[in-house]
């Protein structure tokens, strides 16, 4: 077998453990989705399993579009409405778990992302800068100087 040979064998198999990878983060990022859409539709946890792998099996030749039109039509049908543009972010965020996931070789899903409950306007004024609101350790003197250690 010639140094070619061997170079075109080694690309055809990085080239199908690659495609397998991505298949597999696929089906995960997929897995994650319907975990997230089953906590908005408040489903037990027999309905979980059985929507979480019905959906997977069938949206995983799907391409985004499709997927994010068949998560809407199912939300809606629960009468849990998501824009668009919140399902395009959750999967974008089960995306990078799913890559993450397959890099670590670990599941580090937590459950579904926080929902924002304040805006930042709201955060913003909460939070006044009241030297009484501030930890200790991170009050600054009225120089501006960052606070110093105790020693």
């Amino acid at each position: 077998m010639t140094t070619f040979d061997e170079r075109e064998q080694a690309f055809e198999r990085r080239f199908v453990h690659e495609e397998d990878r991505r298949f597999q983060e696929r089906a995960r990022r997929n897995r994650l989705l319907a975990r997230w859409a089953c906590a908005r539709m408040a489903l037990g946890p027999d309905d979980t399993a059985r929507f979480t792998d019905t959906f997977v099996g069938e949206t995983v030749p799907l391409d985004d579009e499709a997927l994010l039109a068949r998560l809407a039509l199912e939300l809606a049908a629960a009468g849990r409405d998501a824009p668009a543009s919140v399902l395009r972010r959750e999967m974008q965020r089960c995306a990078g778990l799913a890559r993450a996931e397959s890099r670590v070789g670990l599941a580090l899903d937590q459950g579904p992302a926080p929902q924002p409950t304040q805006d930042l306007d709201d955060i913003a004024t909460s939070t006044a800068a009241s030297p009484d609101a501030m930890p200790e350790g991170a009050r600054h003197d009225r120089q501006g100087s960052a606070p110093r250690r105790p020693r």
